[in-house]
């Protein structure tokens, strides 16, 4: 797994994590009005997500869980 790399901009209210680096084609898919999925096309995998609209004491990070595929 590569390092965790973790984004927040106040002015914006973006958090945006990525736990694989970020691809330059990479696709953003809508999950929810306020969450960003982001994959590779290429391989499909998940490199990473933002939450829209972040903020001090967002309980959405203690929603999320995520399990390492093996393939």
């Amino acid at each position: 797994m590569d390092k965790l790399k973790v984004y927040y901009e106040p002015e914006t209210e973006l958090l945006t994590i990525f736990w694989r680096d970020p691809s330059p084609d990479q696709l953003g898919i809508e999950l929810d009005e306020d969450i960003v999925l982001f994959k590779d096309p290429a391989t499909d995998s998940v490199l990473g997500m933002e939450l829209i609209g972040f903020r001090e004491g967002d309980l959405r990070l203690q929603q999320l869980s995520s399990v390492e595929g093996t393939g």
